[in-house]
């Protein structure tokens, strides 16, 4: 039953955003935006996130990390954004006949006191048309979107870009 909230609750927010031009900012400096911050610190933590130098000539790349929820709470993480990139997906690899691909979803489940591994060859964030070249060291900002206990929370990571794994 909290599964199936929860899958309902991700499909509104995905069709919300759908529909509209833009999505509100939030301004970092506002309480609204610091207590978001401070319960997502409570509620999940980030551990070894890193994003994939681009191939030479390439604007995308993938992030990888591992999400771990702190509390008893279902959750799901529905978005993903970076200043770093003008789009950026969550997306998931699938074999079919043998063959690999990689394709976008809605949301990525993070169990309760569980662990998501977003890593290649399973779920991941992608980031498309990157706004600046990436080099090696570089950190890219990314802010995760994760819908825990009906309301949404941010958690801004900073993952280091590293070569292929």
């Amino acid at each position: 039953m909290i599964r199936n909230l929860l899958l309902s609750t991700a499909l509104c927010v995905s069709l919300a955003a759908c529909g509209a031009s833009e999505q509100p900012k939030t301004d970092p400096k506002s309480k609204t935006a610091e207590n978001q911050k401070a319960a997502a610190e409570t509620y999940f933590k980030v551990e070894d996130a890193i994003v994939l130098m681009p191939l030479i000539g390439s604007t995308q790349t993938a992030a990888f990390m591992k999400i771990t929820a702190l509390t008893d709470e279902p959750a799901l993480l529905v978005s993903a954004s970076s200043p770093q990139a003008e789009n950026v997906e969550l997306h998931t690899h699938s074999m079919a006949g043998g063959v690999m691909s990689m394709k976008r979803v809605d949301f990525i489940e993070i169990p309760p006191k569980g662990t998501a591994s977003l890593q290649q060859h399973g779920d991941h964030i992608m980031l498309f048309n990157l706004t600046d070249e990436l080099k090696l060291g570089d950190t890219v900002v990314l802010e995760l979107v994760i819908l825990s206990d009906g309301n949404p929370k941010v958690v801004t990571v900073k993952a280091p870009v590293k070569s292929m794994i």
